[in-house]
């Protein structure tokens, strides 16, 4: 997987996945809704980008096993939707519809999150949950 920095000629290309915020928390995308930066798309603003990253997989993770155990009523609304991109983002990925992720941070070509020590960018965290998520099996409906 290609994570590029945001760049005007790639935003055409039906392969990559816009996953930075919008200019609104209503068009919060799959950006990250964590940031030491605040803007109108940040829901919750901490003091650091790690932190922002850090409290950015924590939720994520959070929204993916309620999705596997069936328990997503307890979801906002919002982070519902969230979800639903994610989800459709992953079944991109997994076609072949989408081989590269654009966000405003930094470029990692071919990236591999078996390789990386840390995170940089809510992209890495997002593509890792993403391969995660493929190797889990959702509980059965009780």
């Amino acid at each position: 997987m290609n994570i590029y920095k945001f760049n005007k000629t790639l935003v055409n290309n039906s392969f990559i996945a816009y996953v930075g915020r919008g200019k609104t928390m209503r068009e919060l995308g799959l950006g990250n809704p964590y940031s030491h930066k605040p803007s109108k798309s940040t829901r919750w603003v901490v003091t650091s980008l790690e932190e922002s990253i850090s409290q950015y997989r924590k939720w994520l993770y959070k929204l993916l096993q309620a999705y596997l155990n069936r328990q997503t009523k307890q979801l906002e609304d919002w982070e519902i939707l969230y979800l639903k991109k994610v989800l459709k983002l992953a079944k991109q990925i997994k076609s072949g519809e989408i081989n590269g992720l654009m966000c405003w941070c930094l470029d990692f070509p071919d990236y591999n999150p078996g390789s990386a020590k840390e995170y940089n960018c809510h992209a890495q965290v997002l593509y890792a949950a993403i391969l995660w998520l493929e190797g889990q099996t959702r509980k059965p409906k009780s």
